[in-house]
């Protein structure tokens, strides 16, 4: 382990807590599941991040909301998943990144990439 991959990690890292100070490691797994999941293709639902964040379906649920419009219990409100029906299964609920929250976990990628904050 290098010191320079570790700040590297803090630096990403950090990304997420300008945005909330108080956020959980689950609420940013929950984000970069969304967007991995999208990068190779796909779908993903809130059963699924269930056990890929291993967390409880009411806590997926509301970390989903935190990253769309917010939740009653805690901040959020960023717009960068979207919820939609499965048309396959209408119990389903499908997560998709937004253009906003692409932006955003690209924005931590490059941070982490290339290990500075010249990025914003």
């Amino acid at each position: 382990m290098k010191s320079n991959e570790i700040k590297r990690l803090i630096t990403a890292i950090q990304c997420f807590s300008e945005l909330d100070t108080k956020m959980q490691a689950s609420m940013m797994l929950t984000l970069l599941e969304v967007a991995n999941a999208e990068a190779t293709g796909t779908p993903i639902s809130v059963k699924d991040l269930e056990s890929k964040v291993n967390i409880l379906s009411g806590r997926s649920t509301r970390n989903v909301y935190y990253w769309e419009d917010g939740h009653q219990e805690t901040r959020g409100g960023y717009q960068f998943v979207e919820v939609h029906i499965d048309p396959l299964d209408r119990r389903r609920h499908l997560i998709s990144m937004t253009r906003k929250g692409r932006a955003f976990v690209e924005k931590a990628v490059s941070i982490f990439n290339s290990g500075d904050r010249k990025h914003d």
